[in-house]
């Protein structure tokens, strides 16, 4: 149909009754799509891999309740410079913190727990420890290599 086509044709007046469709229109027929065919699930020829249960946070597994990190360590700390040095010295808890590769908050918690190596108290805010009391202490610590299972 043209615009000329559309300019010719008159609409039709108000109440007048509609022309009939000159030719109905087919409507298409879908025809109906067949059903998947059931299929069983195959058993697996390989079992499947089960992920390893996620560790949770804090110590390590076989921990012991009895042994600190220095107890563990207290071997490998007799063989550092500062136990070495001149068993006379007075360290400070920063110093033996430092050695023992520990905060002095851990120091602080072992003394205050009375599991930590011989101590001087000197004032209100001085702790001192004798370097031979230290190595003595440690020597007591150390741990024996257990029997291979």
């Amino acid at each position: 149909m043209t615009i000329k086509d559309l300019e010719s044709t008159t609409a039709p007046e108000i109440g007048s009754e509609p022309e009939p469709a000159s030719e109905p229109v087919p409507v298409p027929v879908s025809e109906p799509v067949p059903a998947a065919p059931e299929t069983t699930p195959e058993p697996a020829s390989e079992p499947v891999p089960v992920p390893a249960p996620k560790r949770k946070r804090g110590r390590p597994a076989g921990f012991s309740q009895t042994l600190t990190g220095v107890d563990r360590m207290a071997g490998l700390l007799l063989t550092t410079p500062e136990a070495q040095a001149n068993l006379d010295d007075l360290i400070t808890t920063k110093a033996l913190a430092k050695w023992f590769c520990k905060s002095e908050s851990f120091v602080i918690n072992l003394r205050r727990n009375g599991k930590g190596p011989p101590y001087r108290v000197l004032g209100p805010n001085v702790v001192l420890y004798h370097r031979g009391e230290v190595i003595a202490w440690l020597e007591t610590r150390r741990c024996q290599a257990s029997a291979a299972r």
